[in-house]
C-alpha cells in the first residue's frame, strides 16, 4: 500500500470554516490583518497569529489572490489553516497547516488535481535505438494528463504544478505505475525506462512497493526495467540517492542517468552512482556537427563510459547530421525525433 503522502489528493471542503493565520514577521502581519479586516472580521489576534471566519475557504483564497497585494515571497512566510464547522483541534487537524503560497498553487492545480483524483494519467512511448542493431531497444515511458476538457496536460506543466503545489509524491507514483501498467497493455517485450524523482522517495521499501508489486504481477523481467533519475542536477542528498539505487539493484534493476554533460553536478553525480546507462543531455547533441565544444564533451563522455562498461545514450538526436555524428564517435544508443516522437501507441519498427 502506497503510502498517504503518496496516494491523498488534498481538495478543499465547502462550507463555514475558521481560517489561523500564523505570520512571525510583524509588519507582513499587520499589513495582512489590515487587508482581512477590509472583508472579513478578525475574531482573535495575537502578537504572532489571528483567526477569523469565511463563508467558503476556495473562495476566500481566490479573492485574497485577487487582491495581488503580496509577493509569492511574502506568501510562503504564512502559515494558513483552515478548520471547518464541526471540526475540533486535532494533531490530523493541524497537519493539514501549508503556507499560503502552497494554497494558491494547489487552487492553481485544479486540473491537476483533477487528473490525479480520477487517474486520467496516460503513458506516451518514445523509442531507443540500438545503432549496431538497428532495431528498437526499448522504449522511455513518459506521462501525459487528460484534463477535464479532454486534452492533454504535457509533462513539464504537470510536474512544474506538482513541485509547487506539493503533489510531487502522488504525481511520480501514479506516473510509475500507469507506465508500467500501460507496457503490460501493450505488451512490450523490450527494454523499459522507468523515470522516477529520488526527492519523492524517503523511504523505497515503503515508497517503492506499489511499483515492485506491478513489475511482479505483470512479470516482467527486472533486467529488462531500468529506473532513470531525472533532475540530475538536484540532487542534494546523495547518500539517500544511493541507498534507493542500491534497492534497485538489489531488485536486479537497471539504473539510468539522465541530462549528462549538461553542468559539473552531472558530471559529478556520474562518479557517485555508477549507473549501467548515462543519456547524454540534448543540449550536448543538439547541432553537435557545428560545434567543436560539444564534440569534445560527447567524445569525452563516450571514452569513460567505455573504460567503465557504461552504455551511451544520445537524446534529443533530431537530424541525420548529429545522427551521423554520434554514430560515428561511439554512442551505444540513440533517442530522438529523428526515429519518433513519444506516442500512445509504441513504435514496433524503424527505418534508417
Amino acid at each position: 500500500m502506497a503510502c498517504e503522502r503518496c496516494s491523498r489528493t488534498p481538495s478543499f471542503s465547502r462550507g463555514r470554516c475558521r481560517i489561523y493565520m500564523n505570520v512571525e514577521i510583524s509588519e507582513l502581519r499587520n499589513k495582512l490583518k489590515k487587508l482581512i479586516s477590509t472583508s472579513w472580521n478578525i475574531l482573535k489576534s495575537t502578537c504572532t497569529h489571528f483567526e477569523f471566519e469565511v463563508n467558503d475557504f476556495e473562495t476566500f483564497l481566490l479573492k485574497l489572490h485577487s487582491f495581488n497585494f503580496i509577493s509569492l515571497k511574502e506568501a510562503s512566510g504564512i502559515d494558513v489553516l483552515p478548520v471547518y464547522v464541526g471540526e475540533k483541534l486535532s494533531f490530523p487537524i493541524y497537519s493539514r497547516t501549508k503556507k499560503l503560497n502552497k494554497w494558491i498553487s494547489l487552487l492553481m492545480s485544479k486540473e491537476l488535481i483533477y487528473i490525479l483524483e480520477n487517474e486520467t494519467l496516460v503513458t506516451h512511448f518514445q523509442p531507443i535505438i540500438d545503432i549496431k542493431k538497428a532495431s528498437i531497444y526499448g522504449y522511455e515511458l513518459l506521462s501525459r494528463g487528460i484534463k477535464s476538457d479532454g486534452n492533454l496536460m504535457p509533462p513539464f506543466e504537470m510536474f512544474n504544478l506538482a513541485r509547487e503545489s506539493d503533489l510531487l509524491f502522488n504525481l511520480d507514483r501514479q506516473a510509475r505505475e500507469t507506465s508500467i501498467i500501460s507496457s503490460a497493455k501493450e505488451k512490450i517485450d523490450k527494454k523499459l525506462f522507468i523515470n522516477f524523482l529520488p526527492t519523492v522517495i524517503y523511504n523505497p521499501e515503503v515508497c517503492l512497493k506499489s511499483t515492485i508489486d506491478l513489475i511482479n504481477k505483470f512479470n516482467f523481467e527486472p533486467e529488462n526495467i531500468t529506473f532513470e533519475v531525472v533532475e540530475t542536477e538536484d540532487i542534494n542528498d546523495a547518500d539517500n540517492l544511493n541507498t534507493i539505487l542500491n534497492y534497485y539493484r538489489e531488485k536486479g534493476f537497471k539504473i539510468a542517468l539522465d541530462d549528462i554533460g549538461s553542468g559539473y553536478s552531472s558530471l559529478n553525480n556520474l562518479s557517485k552512482f555508477y549507473p549501467n546507462y548515462i543519456k547524454v543531455d540534448m543540449d550536448i547533441i543538439r547541432n553537435i556537427h557545428k560545434n567543436e565544444l560539444q564534440q569534445e564533451i560527447f567524445k569525452a563522455l563516450v571514452a569513460l563510459s567505455k573504460k567503465t562498461d557504461i552504455k551511451v545514450l544520445a537524446e534529443g538526436v533530431e537530424t541525420k547530421e548529429e545522427l551521423d555524428f554520434v554514430v560515428d564517435n561511439g554512442t551505444d544508443l540513440v533517442q530522438g525525433f529523428y526515429f519518433g516522437k513519444p506516442s500512445k501507441k509504441p513504435l514496433k519498427k524503424i527505418e534508417f
